[in-house]
Parts: C-alpha cells; structure tokens; sequence
C-alpha cells in the first residue's frame, strides 16, 4: 500500500491525470486516510469540482480509504501543529505500518 497526501491527488486530479498515478504504481494498491478524504470533500464544497474524480475512485475502491488504528490515532498527536490533518494521519500511518507516502510536502 502506499498512502496519497492530497497535494498529490487533487494537483493530479487538477489536470485530469489521476490515472497517472496508477499508471507509476501497477502493483501497488493506493490509499488514503479519513482526513485526506474530508479535506477533499471540503475543496469540493468550496468549488473543486474536478476533485469529484477522487471521490468516484474511493466509491470503486480503486483508491483504498485507510481507517487509523489507536497506535496510529495517537501518534498524530505527537506531530507538530504546524502540519495539517491529512499530513498527520498520512505521516502516523506511514511511521507505524511502515508504508510509503506520496506527497510534495518537503518536510
């Protein structure tokens, strides 16, 4: 598995490139976390709509959505302030599980 950041997901949704993604990592299954999915739905709210893309491949299971264990729960809380939900969650999942994580993110 290997975890999306949602800068990843929605610059590739931006330009209707999101199958890209799975193009790069034939045998490799994708996913998200729970925060990454409500800042989607957020953006979408806002006026994204080309973020729906990502939404439809959660809905198929093409893009898998990771629920957090406790451990996982509880180290986000050790991550600083600074950083957003979806990057915690994305970062605590990736430090426990030890899968990676495709984001932009230079930190």
């Amino acid at each position: 598995m290997i975890l999306v950041d949602n800068n990843i997901l929605s610059t590739f949704a931006r330009v209707s490139a999101i199958d890209l993604l799975f193009i790069l990592f034939p045998h490799q299954q994708l996913g998200l976390t729970p925060a990454v999915r409500i800042e989607v739905l957020d953006a979408i709210e806002q006026g994204c709509a080309w973020l729906q893309d990502i939404v439809k491949l959660i809905e198929t299971g093409r893009l898998q959505l990771v629920a957090l264990t406790s451990d996982e729960l509880a180290a986000t809380a050790t991550l600083p302030d600074s950083l957003g939900d979806g990057e915690k969650e994305c970062i605590a999942v990736c430090q426990v599980r030890g899968w990676p994580l495709l984001t932009n993110d230079k930190r």
